[in-house]
């Protein structure tokens, strides 16, 4: 089997990716939510032992935030893509991760409302990367 593949094919598929209008956006939205929640569990036990609470409460929480993060994905992307409106609700998802975000910062002396908002950023972003991966793979679909 011998399959021709030129050099710079990659780079020729990148440029027409990202030359589609809206692609570039979909990336942006998916860095964001996904540096987020990688920042988010590598400093999840000194966020959550802040306020003394024991080492046993990182597994619970952390392991919630993950679970919280597919089952959204699951149960939300599903409707999304019923109606379709990708773009908007990115946008308002972005919008509550930035808020569910501040809270975290307005909460971190109290630890069940940093748990909670916590968790409300790990559904808010987990939606975020799910919806614009398929909103990417909407917008450069003929190319891909």
């Amino acid at each position: 089997l011998d399959i021709d593949i030129r050099g710079d094919q990659f780079w020729r598929s990148l440029r027409a990716c990202f030359a589609r209008k809206g692609f570039s956006h979909c990336v942006l939205a998916f860095a964001t939510s996904g540096i987020t929640i990688n920042a988010l569990l590598t400093f999840m036990d000194c966020l959550v032992t802040l306020n003394g609470s024991g080492q046993e409460y990182v597994g619970i929480v952390g392991g919630t935030f993950q679970l919280l993060i597919m089952i959204s994905s699951i149960m939300c992307g599903r409707q999304t893509d019923k109606i379709r409106k990708y773009y908007i609700i990115i946008i308002a998802l972005l919008a509550l991760g930035a808020l569910a975000l501040a809270l975290c910062d307005a909460n971190l002396d109290s630890g069940q409302r940093l748990w909670s908002n916590l968790l409300m950023v790990a559904v808010f972003n987990g939606l975020t990367q799910t919806l614009s991966t398929e909103l990417g793979v909407e917008v450069v679909y003929p190319l891909s």
